[in-house]
């Protein structure tokens, strides 16, 4: 019986070990699980950055574009303005 006694205290020993490797394991993983949902939300952070100024890079490209745009627009309206009023002249110059 004493012997019988032993063997038990030896397996609760055993098991009080393993209970207590197994909550520092749990530590770990949840010091590892932590670490991992901190990057994950710096990583997200840092993508919404580099969204941004990418976003705002093509969009004043895209204004620069447009403005560029407007400015040869009225630069052919004057030509042609000019072009009109040469043309008006030749016919009046004629008659």
């Amino acid at each position: 019986m004493i012997e019988s006694n032993n063997q038990l205290k030896e397996k609760n020993t055993i098991l009080e070990k393993n209970i207590a490797n197994l909550e520092v394991e749990q530590k770990n993983l949840e010091t590892a699980v932590e670490l991992e949902r901190k990057n994950h939300l710096e990583f997200v952070d840092v993508s919404e950055v580099w969204h941004n100024r990418k976003v705002s890079e093509i969009t004043e490209k895209k204004n620069a574009d447009l403005a560029e745009a407007r400015r040869r627009v009225r630069e052919l309206e004057d030509i042609l303005l000019v072009k009109n009023s040469q043309i008006k002249n030749l016919k009046e110059s004629k008659s």
